[in-house]
């Protein structure tokens, strides 16, 4: 659903629901000597939902965005490979097999993040905007952007009860935010366009997922002893960081340059 509020502000509304079916699984068959074979069956399915709600506006001295985005996803079993089918040969001739099904329940996929949200502002000038020094407009041919992004964490699975338990936890949840001013000067009628750029301006760390946390021992150092995540501690005192194996982005940083519009 979209609408119109303006001519230049726009509302969107729109929900998507997904019922996948026939996803393979991982089976093992035992034959009546107990000889195993592994192969593929398609048993899994999977359950996706959500909505997205964005309200843009474009055209003008001020423009933005803000959009935001609900999902749950769901399946019986969280990846192809966990929890297996079996099924066993019963006798010599080979005809009758009994199957083991593991108990059936739904969890979050790995992917799954409940909560998206991105923010944007942005602001254009015209040559001769605002006030003026001996003829040159000091904040004329600007451009302003800014861009927050919030997402919640992926599940992830830490069990120390012996439940069996899994996609039980949540990784920390993820900000990122970035602007850029960029600022055009005229000389003999060619255009230069200045520019500066800072990225990641909270310097907040996102973890690799698969290294952080879908690795058994580092996942339980998340939960246990969070406090020497990022040292590695096996070589005790001679400890060493390996925040450059564990985290995927980069710390705050600036960039600055300049480009000719012909």
């Amino acid at each position: 659903l979209v609408q119109g509020i303006t001519e230049d502000v726009r509302l969107d509304v729109s929900a998507y629901y997904k019922d996948v079916t026939n996803l393979i699984q991982d089976a093992i068959y035992k034959d009546f000597q107990d000889v195993s074979y592994q192969t593929f069956v398609n048993r899994e399915y999977a359950d996706i939902k959500g909505f997205h709600i964005s309200f843009e506006k474009t055209g003008g001295f001020i423009n933005g965005y803000v959009r935001y985005n609900y999902e749950t996803a769901t399946a019986n079993r969280p990846n192809t490979l966990d929890a297996p089918l079996t099924f066993q040969e019963a006798g010599l001739d080979g005809a009758l097999f009994t199957e083991n099904l593991p108990a059936l329940g739904d969890v979050y996929l790995n992917f799954d993040r409940t909560h998206k949200a991105v923010f944007n502002l942005r602001f254009n000038t015209n040559e001769d905007d605002f006030f003026s020094v001996l003829g040159y407009h000091p904040f004329g041919r600007m451009k302003f952007s800014t861009t927050f992004r919030y997402m919640t964490g992926r599940p992830y699975t830490f069990d120390n009860t012996g439940q069996g338990l899994q996609f039980n936890q949540r990784t920390p949840n993820e900000k990122d935010w970035k602007m850029r001013i960029e600022k055009g000067i005229v000389i003999q009628k060619q255009q230069f366009n200045l520019y500066f750029e800072a990225f990641n301006l909270l310097n907040q760390g996102v973890f690799s997922y698969s290294r952080a946390f879908g690795d058994k021992e580092t996942a339980e150092d998340w939960n246990l002893r969070n406090d020497i995540f990022l040292t590695e501690y096996e070589n005790d005192p001679y400890n060493t960081s390996r925040g450059v194996y564990l985290v995927a982005n980069q710390p705050r940083h600036y960039r600055f340059g300049m480009y000719l519009r012909f």
